[in-house]
């Protein structure tokens, strides 16, 4: 399982897209703020999750209202 979080292209530094990965398949992505990512990145870690890249080019998403 990886746990990708990139700067919103829209609002970078206070939107991010965490996006949720399981064996390369996509499982769920979802646009949250600044606080919930720092919350989920110190809850991963608490866990023994190991950080092993940092993203900085932002990146798209389209909140769907299906």
């Amino acid at each position: 399982m990886v746990i990708d979080i990139y700067p919103h292209i829209h609002h970078p530094g206070s939107k991010y897209v965490w996006t949720l990965t399981f064996k390369g398949d996509t499982q769920t992505s979802r646009v949250i703020n600044h606080r919930e990512m720092l919350e989920c990145i110190r809850a991963r870690l608490d866990l023994g999750y190991v950080v092993t890249d940092y993203h900085s080019v932002p990146v798209n998403h389209t909140i769907c209202a299906c």
